[in-house]
């Protein structure tokens, strides 16, 4: 069984779109693209290289994959030449619609996200790591299909842009693997930026969550003024909730 880990740059008010540059992203009226640049530094970038010296596949959304195929390629032997030489050797899925060729050496077009995503689950291999793809993401979020994710959040508040969790995302429970913040030596002329990688729990407690909305949706059909000390029926739900609860 594969996972599928979500990694993300970040806002303090969770925005995702366009970090690395002006035209990555300028739908919606965008015009803060390029936003993390100011906070790269030698620190941030060991940090990246850690992220990405795991073994990987890449999944794509289909404007980020042609942000991607139009730079990656052509980096090796350059400043980013370690995340160049991973990206151009590891195979891209990509979630798309279009019947435009794929011309990145290792791509491999996704015709339907949801389902081929769960078949590739399914198989045996190395995780599928997203990379921004904000409306894949979504789509894996509101099928429950992402099993880790991880962020780099910055110091930085935007007010508008695309939100790493949309309206369609579904409740889920996760737990932090790991937390550091990246911090330059010395006097540092930007604030640090915080890396947190995140599992989602068992969907058991998703589960549980679901039961105890139901059963305290059932007790508040009660009058609440009335007394039901005595009342079989609310004493059941009550322990159903009770019990709902305890699975957290």
């Amino acid at each position: 069984m594969r996972k599928v880990i979500t990694g993300a740059f970040v806002s303090l008010d969770g925005v995702i779109q366009a970090p690395g540059g002006p035209k990555e992203d300028p739908t919606r009226d965008f015009r803060l693209g390029g936003w993390v640049v100011p906070y790269m530094d030698e620190v941030f970038g060991q940090a990246i290289n850690e992220m990405f010296g795991q073994p990987f596949e890449l999944l794509l959304g289909r404007k980020t994959y042609e942000i991607f195929a139009a730079h990656w390629p052509y980096a090796e032997s350059g400043e980013d030449d370690f995340i160049a030489k991973r990206f151009n050797s590891v195979t891209k899925y990509v979630a798309t619609r279009s019947t435009i060729e794929l011309t990145w050496k290792g791509s491999v077009a996704l015709r339907d996200a949801a389902a081929d995503v769960a078949r590739l689950k399914r198989e045996d291999g190395p995780a599928l790591l997203t990379q921004g793809s904000s409306n894949l993401i979504q789509t894996l979020l509101a099928t429950d299909l992402i099993d880790e994710i991880s962020t780099f959040t910055f110091p930085i508040v935007l007010g508008n842009g695309k939100k790493l969790f949309g309206e369609g995302a579904r409740p889920a429970d996760f737990a932090d693997l790991e937390l550091r913040a990246t911090i330059c030596p010395g006097q540092c002329e930007w604030p640090k930026t915080e890396y947190v990688h995140w599992q989602k729990l068992h969907a058991a407690g998703n589960e549980a969550r679901e039961r105890v909305s139901k059963a305290y949706a059932q007790m508040d059909e009660f009058d609440c003024n009335a007394d039901f000390s005595h009342d079989g029926k609310y004493r059941e739900r009550s322990k159903t909730a009770d019990e709902a609860i305890a699975e957290f």
